[in-house]
């Protein structure tokens, strides 16, 4: 499933900058596959991550600041995403 999202600061102490998924998509993977997803940002980067709640029904993925930074991304930029179930054992790539 396809969406622009921007990258966003979460007023947390725990999370940092993540990227809001619309209710639409969240409540697919959610209902369908659970909240392990694969993430491709902008057909650059692709990682393993969770859809985190936010409250209110609304689901986030953490973008780290290394990801950020390999793709020069800052707070505010709008970005194509594209996720995926992820199929994996553990919710990660192994050799």
């Amino acid at each position: 499933m396809e969406f622009k999202s921007a990258v966003e600061k979460l007023d947390s102490g725990v999370w940092n900058m993540h990227l809001t998924v619309p209710k639409k998509v969240s409540d697919h993977f959610l209902a369908t596959t659970g909240n392990r997803v694969i993430c491709n940002v902008d057909d650059r980067w692709e990682f393993h991550a969770a859809l985190m709640p936010k409250g209110k029904g609304t689901y986030f993925i953490n973008i780290n600041k290394d990801i950020r930074k390999k793709l020069k991304l800052v707070e505010g930029d709008k970005v194509p995403i594209s996720l995926s179930p992820d199929k994996s054992k553990y919710g990660i790539h192994l050799n």
